[in-house]
């Protein structure tokens, strides 16, 4: 199993608690870190170099977007999840637009939380393309409700020719 860096950033410390907890179950990280203010995102990017970001979409100062967007820049490899309370698919759209990997909403499923992030520090991330993947499969593999009408799902090519989870 690959031991990565971690840096979480949420203005609330309960659920950059919770998502700590919830990460250190996995035996995934090597190291796991916190930040309330995005002022300090660049200076812990440079010093930190974290494999994976975990933000939420609506922080003071700013939002998770511009972080993704970031983040993305300085580790064009790096994997960045988006957490929020917001379900609405215009905001999930623009999060994969700015270079998020995966969108969760909160509250989010420890099981399906931990088996994704334990997916993306193995290298997995991605699907293989076959008709045996159900969308309720899909769906529960990203977090999401399996069971809502009208739902539309999407895969985009990656760089790496595999399919990747993109809403």
């Amino acid at each position: 199993m690959h031991h990565i860096k971690i840096l979480i950033i949420d203005q609330s410390r309960i659920s950059a608690r919770q998502l700590y907890q919830m990460i250190s179950r996995t035996g995934i990280a090597e190291e796991i870190r916190y930040i309330e203010e995005i002022d300090s995102f660049d200076r812990m990017i440079a010093e930190f170099k974290p494999g994976i970001i975990i933000s939420d979409i609506f922080l003071r100062g700013g939002d998770g977007f511009s972080l993704a967007e970031r983040f993305k820049t300085l580790n064009p490899t790096g994997k960045a999840i988006a957490i929020s309370n917001f379900s609405s698919e215009f905001i999930q759209k623009k999060a994969f637009e700015y270079g998020f990997d995966y969108y969760f909403v909160k509250p989010i499923m420890d099981s399906v939380f931990n088996k994704r992030l334990i997916d993306i520090a193995e290298g997995i991330g991605s699907l293989p393309v076959s008709t045996e993947n159900s969308i309720s499969e899909i769906l529960l593999q990203i977090g999401m409700a399996a069971n809502l009408l009208g739902y539309n799902f999407s895969v985009k090519r990656s760089a790496s020719s595999s399919l990747t989870q993109r809403r």
